[in-house]
């Protein structure tokens, strides 16, 4: 009789520590869309007050890997509506090079904020609000769809 009430309090917790997770996981999805609706107010607010510029290519940084290979990171150049250069360095680095010297590509700049350069792509100027709106709904469906079902599963 022991053995049955000690297996029993075990599925008990088991459940309870279930739920609890599922509750975590909700939360947490909130709380991931709450901060993508976060970024990507400032991010509609970056594109309205932002200038957009076209820059090229102007050079390589070489990256030296571990294993002998090399990678090349391009460096842009932009100039402002003002005049003022900026110079920006792509966040990746490939091997072979992805861009060639001279190639152009759109930009956005603050102009209250020369620094804050942004790639004009869909993804390098929504990239975290996405990645945080993806997560948030994933989490909330995988645990509030534990509170729908449940009702069916006893």
């Amino acid at each position: 009789m022991e053995g049955l009430k000690t297996f029993f309090t075990k599925i008990k917790f088991t459940f309870v520590s279930n739920v609890m997770w599922y509750r975590i996981f909700i939360i947490a999805g909130a709380a991931a869309l709450i901060g993508a609706l976060i970024i990507l107010s400032d991010t509609v607010h970056f594109v309205n007050r932002s200038r957009l510029v076209e820059g090229f290519v102007s050079q390589f940084d070489t990256i030296n890997s571990g294993d002998g290979g090399t990678s090349y990171t391009p460096v842009f150049k932009l100039t402002t509506s003002d005049g003022r250069q900026i110079r920006y360095i792509h966040h990746s680095s490939t091997a072979p090079p992805g861009w060639e010297i001279g190639e152009r590509a759109m930009f956005l700049y603050d102009r209250a904020d020369v620094s804050s350069v942004r790639m004009y792509n869909y993804f390098s100027v929504f990239s975290w609000s996405i990645v945080l709106a993806s997560l948030g709904i994933m989490l909330l469906t995988f645990g509030g769809g534990y509170f729908w079902l449940r009702r069916y599963w006893r």
